[in-house]
């Protein structure tokens, strides 16, 4: 048996398919919330799945727990579980987008990736990024979907344009000093970042998600690499705005046609080489990771961000069949 430690109300379709797949591979899973962990009698009062639907059960707290990214605020329940079960995820040792992107920039393989930035403290921060850069990307450290992300670029000594989801304008010097202080100076803790121009020939932007999970011998495994693209969007490529994604063999054989198979190759050593630097900066062991890489109009390619806690929806099929391997590795050797 394998616990689900999930913060919705009920079974998402994502559980009950991880559910049918584990249950053919002799492994039961166990749905709980945070009401459900009976820390008196180490017992969780969960649901499993019988005939299709979903049967409350009482059982002995299992031997390895998948612990969904929402559920990371409980950390006494954490703690507790983490006394009883082998953890896919917890609250320890995360890095912030700035401290991460340091320890990138002192590893002489991926320095070569990293994105020029640092924690903007003051508009001088975004003025002298501007000067150096002159397109620069505003983004908060805790964002999360593309929320919060702004665009700017420098025309003149006088004036900037500010792009922000689908909308852009043009300001003065003073003007963007307002808007600096009424959205950023107060708001969350804020990067800025050269921007770099990873977008499609009619200017869309788009970055490529390398989706990693682990497979029934504990190691990385890349189940799809895929390109989405900001239809319409006019900084991120996030799609929940807008847009939509592409495999990523033809997206590049025909955007990059003289640099795909170059670019396919580098995404991929990247990202398992990315799996293996998170869990040494984190010192845990993890289950899934979503790496963020957008690419240049020569086909340099540059880290944007790392989750370790992406999203399934696109390859539903594939996550299901590694996942339930991996708990049967854990199982049996965790």
């Amino acid at each position: 048996m394998i616990g689900l430690f999930s913060s919705f109300n009920k079974p998402s379709y994502m559980a009950k398919f991880i559910s049918l797949v584990a249950k053919a591979k002799g492994i039961d899973v166990i749905f709980f919330r945070v009401n459900d962990i009976n820390q008196d009698k180490h017992q969780i009062n969960g649901r499993i799945l019988l005939d299709n639907n979903w049967v409350k059960v009482t059982t002995k707290i299992p031997k390895v727990i998948e612990v969904s990214g929402y559920c990371l605020k409980y950390k006494q329940e954490l703690e507790y579980l983490s006394k009883h079960a082998f953890l896919t995820n917890d609250a320890k040792n995360k890095l912030s987008k700035d401290k991460f992107q340091k320890k990138l920039e002192e590893d002489s393989f991926f320095n070569k990736f990293v994105i020029p930035s640092k924690k903007c403290t003051s508009f001088n921060d975004l003025e002298s990024f501007l000067s150096e850069y002159n397109t620069v990307i505003l983004k908060p450290v805790s964002g999360q979907k593309g929320q919060g992300i702004y665009k700017v670029d420098r025309i003149n000594d006088g004036e900037y344009e500010i792009s922000h989801q689908q909308s852009k304008e043009n300001l003065s010097l003073n003007a963007l000093h307002d808007f600096y202080n009424e959205n950023i100076m107060n708001s969350k803790v804020y990067l800025v970042q050269k921007y770099v121009t990873s977008t499609t020939p009619d200017g869309s932007p788009f970055d490529c998600r390398i989706h990693l999970e682990k497979d029934g011998n504990g190691e990385w495994a890349i189940p799809k690499i895929f390109v989405r693209i900001g239809l319409g969007q006019k900084v991120t490529s996030n799609i929940s705005q807008g847009g939509g994604s592409s495999d990523a063999d033809v997206f590049f054989k025909t955007y990059f046609k003289n640099n795909a198979e170059r670019i396919l190759e580098e995404l991929k050593e990247l990202g398992y080489k990315m799996g293996v630097k998170l869990e040494e900066l984190r010192e845990k062991e993890l289950m899934s990771i979503g790496l963020d890489v957008g690419v240049d109009h020569e086909g340099k390619l540059y880290v944007f961000e790392v989750n370790s806690q992406p999203g399934t929806t696109r390859l539903r099929a594939e996550v299901a069949m590694l996942r339930t391997d991996y708990y049967k590795y854990l199982l049996e050797n965790k």
